[in-house]
């Protein structure tokens, strides 16, 4: 997913107006639990699974990539592809608050 279309999009965009990108990472973490519960096979699940832990992780400033490069390629995908997303929506809310404080003065 590129920068600028996760600063502007949410996976649970329910009006026109785009979701500051912290809202936009809480927005995805909800997502991804959501569609784990609908999850219908245990490859499925755990994708979910690996794709939150990863958005988590980011949140958290956390990086357990060594734990998932134990797990299946697809699984360290998930993981990686959502501590990726979950930093570059961390770093567009910095961005996103830093234009907010430089338009204030």
């Amino acid at each position: 997913m590129n920068d600028e279309r996760l600063m502007t999009t949410s996976p649970n965009v329910c009006c026109e107006s785009p979701a500051p990108p912290l809202n936009a990472l809480l927005d995805r973490l909800f997502w991804c639990g959501q569609q784990r519960l609908k999850a219908l096979t245990q490859a499925e699940l755990d994708a979910w699974c690996a794709e939150e832990e990863g958005l988590t992780d980011a949140l958290l400033d956390n990086d357990r990539t060594s734990h998932f490069q134990n797990s299946t390629p697809a699984l360290f995908e998930r993981y990686a592809s959502g501590l990726e997303d979950g930093r570059t929506l961390i770093r567009a809310a910095w961005v996103s608050l830093k234009l907010q404080v430089g338009t204030a003065h």
